[in-house]
Parts: structure tokens; C-alpha cells; sequence
């Protein structure tokens, strides 16, 4: 986000409240605005529309999120701090293998159709999380390389 944006007054604070309605069940407070199309409270301050649970950090710290702002509660719509915390991409991606909401960790066949059993993964630490790569794939892959020699 640009450096130079920057949200003032009470105007946009009481904007920010009108628009939040707490949930008493997980704690969240959930944003009632606008929505983008997964799911992500959508604010429009100015002429700039900015995601609301961003809006909402910098309305309380008085700067953007240096990265990314992941939830703990998992719910896009919420807004509450105590549920956000600044992180990266590869903390994005970790939290999503670790959450189980990666559709590639729940695939049980690969795109030729193996069974994705144990005995048929390699699985090798990687920067974002563990991959899973078939062993038939790999083995007919070679061969088919090897097979142009």
C-alpha cells in the first residue's frame, strides 16, 4: 500500500465501527460492509478501496501491515485485532498446509491417477511446507526421457 495513503479522522473510525458487529461465539468482529469475491471485507476510504481488516490495523497502530496481516481465527470477514498478526507469504502458505485448507494436501490421486499412498509419495521439506510428488509420475517421466536417447 502506498506510503503516502493515509486514512484520518474520526470520520473514518466511526465509518470502521458502523460497520463491524461482533460474534459472540468465536470472538470475531465481523465486517458487514462490502465484500470482495472470496470473502474480504472491502472499504472505501477516499477514492482508494482498501481491504477492511488492513483498514482497521491502520486505524489502531497508524501504519499499514509491512507485509501481509493473517487471521488466527481463519474467518475473512473478521476485523477484530487481537485475531490479526503481520506475517509473509511463506507464513501465509505455512498456516494453510498447517490448517489443512491446502486443496493440494487433501488429494488422494494424482493427475495421471495414482493413488497418493505413502508408498507412492516422495515427500521432501519445502520453503512453504512438505511436498508430495507421485514416484509412478517421476519413474514414467524418466523413462519417457530416456526413451528419446
Amino acid at each position: 500500500m502506498n506510503a503516502v495513503f493515509a486514512p484520518r479522522g474520526p470520520a473514518t473510525a466511526e465509518f470502521f465501527a458502523a460497520r463491524t458487529c461482533p460474534e459472540p461465539n468465536s470472538g470475531c468482529l465481523l465486517w458487514t460492509g462490502a465484500f470482495d469475491r472470496v470473502g474480504y471485507g472491502l472499504a472505501r476510504v477516499g477514492r482508494r478501496t482498501v481491504v477492511a481488516h488492513r483498514l482497521g490495523f491502520f486505524l489502531e497502530y497508524d501504519r499499514w501491515p509491512k507485509d501481509k496481516l493473517l487471521h488466527t481465527c481463519d474467518v475473512r470477514a473478521c476485523v477484530n485485532l487481537a485475531h490479526l498478526y503481520e506475517g509473509s507469504q511463506a507464513d501465509n502458505m505455512r498456516d494453510r498446509v498447517v490448517r489443512g485448507r491446502d486443496p493440494n494436501a487433501n488429494k488422494t490421486i494424482c493427475k495421471n491417477g495414482h493413488p497418493m499412498i505413502p508408498e507412492n509419495l516422495y515427500v521432501y521439506p519445502g520453503k512453504h511446507g512438505p511436498h508430495r510428488h507421485c514416484k509412478p509420475c517421476i519413474y514414467e517421466r524418466k523413462a519417457a526421457q530416456c526413451a528419446k536417447y
